[in-house]
């Protein structure tokens, strides 16, 4: 899966109005919603070894057959906590449209996954946000999933628009913009695997 072809971006850009957020309270250096003390240490583990990436994602989801509950659900585990997803089709689809869909999940993590690697990359650099949005729009066919056609690109369009509020200018915060579009974990070519258990 790649969707170099398929995504774009605009850029909203404001000067930030807002006092410096920056807090060194407890001896920890958080900027922007972010404990940047901690991932320096995890860059300095990286560079010597003693820390290994990728790291691993272990998930199951499991199908509700009785129609009283939402169709599908996993138990997701976070680092130190766990909830639990639960999704359905829309009703076009038999499902009962109470809870997001699996597309709605799946862009959802890609707008936050590029949203989270911009701050990162304004955090490490210092750059004081006062406010970052992002806005997503797609256009999706699912005929695919009901005939016998075989959509070769059922995602049509995906536009994600940016709002930053900050203290650099247009120009070079576009090229951070850029610089963590290629960076941004998802949008390059997934490998995925399918077996069945036995």
């Amino acid at each position: 899966m790649n969707l170099s072809k398929i995504r774009k971006l605009s850029l909203s850009h404001g000067a930030s109005n807002h006092p410096p957020m920056q807090s060194k309270s407890s001896g920890r250096d958080i900027l922007n919603n972010f404990d940047l003390g901690a991932v320096e240490k995890t860059i300095q583990m990286i560079e010597t070894g003693s820390q290994v990436f990728p790291q691993s994602i272990d998930m199951t989801i499991e199908w509700n057959m009785h129609r009283s509950y939402t169709q599908m659900y996993a138990e997701v585990v976070a680092e130190k906590s766990a909830l639990i997803l639960e999704s359905e089709l829309q009703t076009s689809l038999g499902g009962k449209g109470h809870r997001p869909t699996p597309i709605q999940y799946f862009l959802y993590g890609i707008g936050a996954s590029y949203l989270s690697t911009l701050m990162l990359m304004l955090s490490r650099k210092r750059i004081q946000v006062s406010q970052a949005k992002l806005r997503l729009k797609a256009e999706i066919d699912y005929s695919g999933l009901l005939t016998d056609s075989i959509i070769e690109e059922p995602i049509k369009s995906l536009h994600l628009s940016l709002a930053i509020k900050c203290d650099i200018d247009r120009s070079e915060l576009m090229k951070i913009v850029d610089e963590a579009k290629s960076r941004c974990l998802v949008f390059n070519p997934v490998k995925v695997e399918i077996s069945l258990e036995e």
